[in-house]
Parts: structure tokens; C-alpha cells; sequence
């Protein structure tokens, strides 16, 4: 949220909604997402994969989840409410450090 917050006025103006939802967002191993609406749409999945058996490669779920999710993005999806083309789209993976780097 920071560095959404950092370059994207709208969010900054709105920071403490999107916060919130970030915050209320039930915990899971998965990851969740964040839709934002306004001057500028933006639509990001954070995912908290980390690389199994603490390793420095995805599993192939692993691999076929993240795969989805880009396809979501780029595709759309039914939660959003908003014309995916026209939106600011990213894909953020919670960093485990050296073992996310790698397995990305």
C-alpha cells in the first residue's frame, strides 16, 4: 500500500479506505487483492507464496495459482467492477527474500 500510496495521488487522498480493506482482509495463505477505483483504476493480487519446502522453486500448484491469477488480471475477473483493460494491473509476491527471488 505504501508504494501505491507513494505514486498514485488517488490512493494517497483514499489511503486509509484501501488500508482498511487491506486489513480486513481475511488472513490466508494464499494472498489477497486490492481494488482501487477512481481517477485511476488499479487492480493488484499480493500473493504470499512461499516456495515449498523452503526452497528457491515453486511447487506446481504453487506455479498454476500464480498462473491464474495473471490470466484474472489480464482477462478480468467478476469481483471488479471495472474495465480491466483500462486499469493499472500488478502482480506482487510477498518477498521470502533469496528463495522468492529465485523461484520467480
Amino acid at each position: 500500500m505504501g508504494w501505491l500510496r507513494k505514486h498514485c495521488s488517488y490512493v494517497d487522498k483514499n489511503y486509509q479506505i484501501y488500508l482498511d480493506e487491506v486489513l480486513g482482509a481475511k488472513p490466508s495463505g494464499n494472498g489477497y487483492e486490492i481494488m482501487v477505483t477512481g481517477d485511476v483504476n488499479i487492480l493488484a493480487e499480493i500473493k504470499c507464496n512461499k516456495p515449498i519446502n523452503n526452497g528457491f522453486k515453486f511447487g506446481s500448484a504453487q506455479r498454476n495459482s500464480i498462473i491464474k491469477y495473471i490470466q484474472g488480471l489480464l482477462e478480468g475477473k467478476s469481483k471488479v467492477n471495472f474495465d480491466p483493460t483500462n486499469a493499472y494491473k500488478f502482480l506482487v509476491i510477498y518477498d521470502f527474500g533469496d528463495h522468492t527471488l529465485k523461484a520467480t
